[in-house]
């Protein structure tokens, strides 16, 4: 199957049922996002630093933490608390709060999404206030023990130091010695804490804090229902949906939508197409004439003598005979190069010796409906001279069937 054949039987075939699949697809979701309740951001801002990262991989850890902690299920459990919001924590995890960093810059968004602007700007309010106190004094818990450890052995140094000072006046010599010595180890014992503790202070006020940017606002303006995005969306899925039906349809009952498709099923030239509601009167006469003529010339190439005209719909046989009538070299042109027109209707008509088929279809049809004829030609071994397309008429005309019924084409 070439692609214009593809097209031609997928789309212009079925271009009413992928349109309705797209429509409807735009309606649901127009409808859908209609039918949401309205939402609401709150946001607050953070900056985790005040030096910029030097590259996205730190900018990103740096967000991560922050998300890692923002959505801790204990952080949530608390800020619903104390917002009076009874949501659950997983779901609100998952589907409400979130972490979005500004550029590479250390500043930091926390979004808290709900359909109440105060409360939600009471949860996000309560979601920044626990990420700062974590940032800034969570994790600094081992440090404050180090120092407070560190402070208790200088205070406790000093005084083993000064209560061995006053023994050095009452000392004799020998005393003396052992004293200073007591006293030299526990001098160099306290300037190692010291210098412990100078550390400890120096890293402690070099280590950044988070400050809060943007205090959270009460949102005023609910978010965009995104009507616009969702019946893209939708379109898209619902033009997909309509060509896979389409093509489903083809695979399960192929179409042949055109002329061409239709001679080229049965290996045959498209000798023309007639309108069946323009087959009688002057203008009719003088389209078939033309139609009668190309049949000669095919009737010299196959040798033949008589054209047989075979309907594929029994329901169209007496268009097929009017339409028999008007090609026939019998009728009012009295033309010798032309050969008479029978359509096999249903009755029997005498083929002759040497007969050829001219099969009679309308432009769109299931290819299941071209079966009969295809069997009927290969039995009985005539040349196709071509195919003769037609619209059906409107209404569409229906000829009663015979009392016994012959086999189309022959009897």
């Amino acid at each position: 199957m070439s692609i214009d054949e593809a097209f031609q039987r997928v789309i212009r075939g079925h271009w009413r049922l992928i349109a309705a699949c797209l429509g409807l697809s735009v309606l649901a979701a127009i409808v859908y996002t209609q039918v949401q309740p309205l939402e609401y951001d709150a946001v607050g801002r953070i900056q985790l630093d005040s030096d910029l990262a030097v590259s996205n991989v730190q900018a990103d850890a740096a967000s991560t933490r922050v998300q890692g902690i923002a959505t801790s299920r204990g952080a949530v459990e608390k800020a619903l608390k104390e917002a009076g919001a009874h949501e659950d924590p997983n779901s609100f995890i998952n589907n409400n709060i979130e972490v979005r960093r500004v550029g590479v810059s250390p500043v930091v968004e926390i979004i808290v999404t709900y359909q109440d602007p105060v409360k939600a700007a009471a949860i996000a309010s309560s979601v920044t206030n626990q990420m700062l106190d974590f940032v800034n004094n969570g994790d600094r818990k081992s440090e404050t023990d180090r120092a407070t450890a560190v402070d208790a052995n200088i205070a406790a140094l000093t005084a083993q130091r000064d209560s061995l000072i006053p023994k050095l006046a009452v000392a004799t010599p020998g005393q003396v010695l052992k004293l200073q010595a007591e006293i030299t180890a526990i001098q160099a014992t306290m300037d190692d804490q010291l210098k412990q503790r100078s550390d400890l202070a120096v890293a402690a006020a070099a280590r950044p804090s988070a400050v809060l940017v943007d205090t959270v606002q009460t949102p005023a303006t609910p978010n965009p229902r995104g009507r616009m995005q969702a019946a893209a969306l939708a379109a898209l899925l619902g033009l997909l949906g309509g060509l896979a039906l389409a093509a489903g349809h083809e695979a399960v009952r192929p179409t042949l939508s055109s002329p061409e498709a239709i001679s080229y099923a049965l290996g045959a030239p498209v000798v023309g197409h007639v309108e069946a509601d323009d087959v009688s009167g002057e203008a009719g006469d003088v389209f078939l004439s033309n139609i009668a003529d190309r049949l000669a010339l095919l009737g010299r190439r196959f040798g033949t003598d008589r054209v047989m005209l075979l309907p594929v719909r029994a329901a169209d046989d007496a268009l097929a005979e009017e339409v028999a009538t008007g090609l026939d070299s019998g009728g009012k042109k009295q033309l010798a190069h032309r050969l008479p027109v029978s359509a096999m209707d249903g009755q029997w008509r005498e083929p002759g010796p040497r007969p050829a088929a001219v099969v009679f279809a309308p432009r769109r049809m299931g290819a299941h409906e071209l079966r009969p004829i295809q069997q009927l030609l290969a039995s009985i071994d005539w040349p196709v001279l071509g195919v003769l397309t037609y619209d059906p008429p409107r209404p569409l005309k229906v000829a009663t069937a015979p009392a016994t019924a012959p086999v189309r084409g022959v009897a």
